[in-house]
């Protein structure tokens, strides 16, 4: 039972020691009762005791069974304590006795097999010196062209400062990847080992106590749902005794995950000590959106103005996406939006390429975004609370964009699965999505109001959903009138 705890159920039970007096833990108890169970069936024990040495025991043991299963437990151990062993149990306790002995012959076993194992895959888990430093040399040219900035000279004097973990959050294509990169070669230069790293299991073989490395988290907790759920549940177990005094770790984060609740309700303090925004406090300021304009392209400031006020990113910059540069250069689905600048990417490419992403990846994403097209940019908080199923409610709406989509799923009993479970699922997406996709108004009630972040983003959500979509979404989509009242 107490392998099954401390091995299955994460119980921290000592072996061979008892816990400080004063701790009153669960673990602790658990411990006691361990260790006073293997000092009476060890075979090397004293086969008696003298009276005062077994109240002692039996006082500490009784003690923490109460603690774990409450005031019941008393009595029974009361109980206990004054009945007469007869033959049979004398017999069990002789069996669990020889059980003990089969347990330690069989981890004993299992320890060797295991190392076994370990030397053999050691030659696969070593790290790749060859890879790394290709890695660094593509860095180090892409650096060529970077351009100082508040962002990366406020991330890069938190980390000298002594600030053990940052967040650099972002809207897609900002530039949290290149920011975080060029202050990582900074410090390399500075004595810094720098791992890029993205499960938890990768940081714990590469982390050398005492030595100075920088991790890089790319695309922190990104994916599909399921695997999202599943990195952050490993991340959550992060903590500073895991890095050291000496090493630091830098995690880039999309704005939408970090806004949406999933992210928010989990056990992820470790990355919210230090929270650098570049959607917000660090955005590029309209002399940094110029320098880094003329230092990639020879575009003219009238474009710089249009793109700067209108898309939080240069679509020149997405291409250096790390997500993006794979489809880019496999060219699925762009080739028609190339401009006759080959410098240039019109800005389409870059949401056409997040909205497949949330076609495969984040369904709900995708649907709350087609419905802001479906209600011509005018979707009201209060459509979230409606009980009404008819033809004209948004929950009926909502299906028939899912049945479009062809989201039905099926078990393994050929039932239906459902894409959401209400539409505050739907609400929570758009809330998610502020400042990438979305702006919230307030209308003339006071109440909120959900849209695209500028016409410009609504017509190219409208292109795009009438494309694909082109069964639902047939005819035009004028921006509602209200909705041009409050901009």
């Amino acid at each position: 039972m107490m392998f099954l705890l401390k091995h299955d159920k994460g119980f921290r039970i000592l072996d061979k020691e008892l816990p400080d007096p004063i701790d009153t833990s669960i673990d602790a108890d658990l411990t006691r009762i361990y260790f006073y169970t293997q000092f009476i069936v060890d075979n090397t024990t004293t086969k008696s005791f003298d009276t005062s040495a077994f109240l002692e025991i039996w006082d500490t043991i009784v003690k923490a069974i109460v603690r774990i299963g409450g005031d019941s437990m008393q009595n029974q151990c009361d109980c206990l304590k004054t009945e007469v062993i007869g033959e049979n149990i004398k017999g069990a306790m002789l069996g669990l006795v020889e059980i003990r002995e089969k347990m330690t012959v069989l981890k004993q076993k299992l320890e060797s097999d295991l190392s076994k194992a370990i030397k053999d895959n050691k030659e696969e888990e070593d790290f790749n010196e060859e890879v790394y430093y290709k890695e660094i040399d593509k860095w180090l040219d892409e650096d060529k062209m970077f351009v100082e900035t508040k962002a990366s000279t406020s991330l890069l004097a938190a980390l000298r400062n002594g600030q053990k973990s940052i967040t650099v959050v972002g809207s897609f294509c900002v530039g949290k990847t290149f920011t975080t990169r060029h202050v990582a070669l900074i410090l390399r230069r500075e004595g810094y080992k720098i791992h890029p790293v993205s499960s938890l299991d990768e940081l714990k073989k590469l982390c050398v106590k005492g030595h100075r490395t920088l991790f890089i988290v790319d695309e922190f907790c990104s994916g599909s749902i399921i695997k999202r759920g599943i990195d952050i549940k490993m991340w959550e177990k992060m903590s500073d005794d895991l890095l050291g005094s000496q090493s630091k770790i830098v995690a880039c984060c999309s704005l939408m995950l970090y806004q949406h609740s999933s992210f928010k309700n989990a056990r992820l303090s470790f990355f919210r000590s230090f929270v650098l925004n570049m959607n917000s406090s660090y955005a590029l300021t309209s002399d940094e959106l110029h320098c880094v304009a003329k230092r990639h392209t020879d575009i003219d400031d009238t474009l710089i103005q249009k793109y700067s006020s209108e898309f939080p990113f240069f679509p020149f910059h997405y291409s250096k996406c790390s997500l993006f540069s794979k489809t880019y250069k496999e060219g699925k689905h762009i080739s028609k939006f190339i401009c006759h600048d080959a410098l240039f990417i019109n800005a389409m490419v870059v949401y056409k390429f997040q909205l497949d992403t949330f076609y495969t990846d984040d369904k709900l994403k995708y649907t709350a975004l087609a419905l802001i097209v479906q209600m011509n940019n005018y979707v009201e908080e209060e459509c979230f609370r409606e009980s009404r199923t008819g033809k004209n409610s948004v929950l009926h709406q909502v299906n028939t964009i899912s049945d479009s989509c062809k989201f039905d799923k099926k078990n393994k009993d050929n039932k239906s699965i459902q894409l959401f479970k209400s539409l505050s699922d739907i609400e929570c997406e758009l809330k998610s999505m502020i400042g990438s996709f979305v702006i919230v108004m307030t209308d003339s009630k006071n109440s909120l109001v959900y849209s695209a972040k500028n016409l410009s983003v609504y017509e190219m959500l409208a292109t795009y959903f009438k494309e694909e979509l082109p069964e639902h979404f047939s005819g035009k989509f004028p921006v509602h009138k209200k909705c041009k009242k409050l901009q």
